[in-house]
């Protein structure tokens, strides 16, 4: 199906882009995702959490949803969610429920009588955005009667935002624990020259080539290649992928 926006979408689009980027926390980006999205995509309620490998539910940002109701979900029915299919997709991606079960076998189940229908969350759908190998970030969204499921134009849109948002929370996850990883055993760490190895933990933290630049007194080109050579020496494409080959070669250390 080919999904047609108009050009003030675009544009909205863009500022939402422009806006998350500036985010410092994981819930100052849930608050300002969830207020601009909401503009695009009419919703009764929505939430940005974390899940780690044991379905641990960690709340973020939310509108409509307190932090009672995700205890509950956590106490009651984490474990029976038939949405924990998408946790098994190697990549992130968007989704609704129609994806994943049919609407009889939905209504029947108990997340969707005790839980989800008597808060008038009738329909779901949102992004997986899948940070490591043992934590995935949610952006759920909940809508009722009156806006029905996620459509073709609600899904395309949450796409666009993906690689964006992959960006952003492996940036602000890797700075909250930048005290705890240990990169300099790195093969490709050691193979950097020493002003790769300064502004190494800048691209970790989430800088632009305009903050590097800032940062190290040098022009932004200098500093776009400086990245894109560090970028290189790792063997990724982007400084997304960068940030999750840190983060996954973290955990097998860990591991063990």
């Amino acid at each position: 199906v080919k999904v047609m926006l108009t050009e003030k979408e675009w544009l909205f689009i863009n500022e939402i882009i422009q806006e998350i980027y500036k985010s410092k926390t994981l819930s100052g980006l849930g608050e300002i995702f969830l207020l601009l999205l909401r503009k695009l995509i009419p919703f009764k309620a929505a939430e940005l959490t974390l899940v780690d490998d044991q379905l641990h539910d960690k709340q973020y940002a939310a509108v409509g949803i307190s932090e009672d109701d995700v205890r509950e979900y956590n106490e009651k029915y984490v474990k029976s969610d038939y949405r924990n299919a998408i946790f098994t997709f190697p990549k992130s991606m968007s989704y609704c429920d129609s994806d994943l079960i049919n609407e009889d076998k939905k209504r029947d189940t108990a997340l969707y009588k005790n839980w989800l229908a008597p808060m008038g969350m009738e329909f779901c759908g949102g992004l997986m955005i899948r940070v490591s190998r043992e934590m995935i970030c949610c952006i759920n969204i909940f809508r009722g009667e009156a806006h029905g499921s996620l459509t073709e134009r609600d899904l395309f849109i949450l796409d666009l935002f993906i690689g964006h948002l992959e960006n952003i929370i492996a940036g602000l996850m890797t700075e909250t624990a930048a005290g705890t990883l240990k990169y300099e055993y790195m093969k490709e760490y050691d193979s950097l020259t020493r002003r790769e190895k300064e502004i190494f933990p800048y691209i970790l933290k989430g800088y632009s080539n305009s903050d590097i630049s800032e940062a190290f007194y040098v022009s932004e080109s200098t500093a776009k290649k400086h990245v894109y050579n560090i970028i290189s020496k790792f063997g990724v494409s982007s400084r997304g992928e960068l940030i999750k080959y840190v983060i996954s070669a973290q955990q097998l250390l860990k591991d063990e």
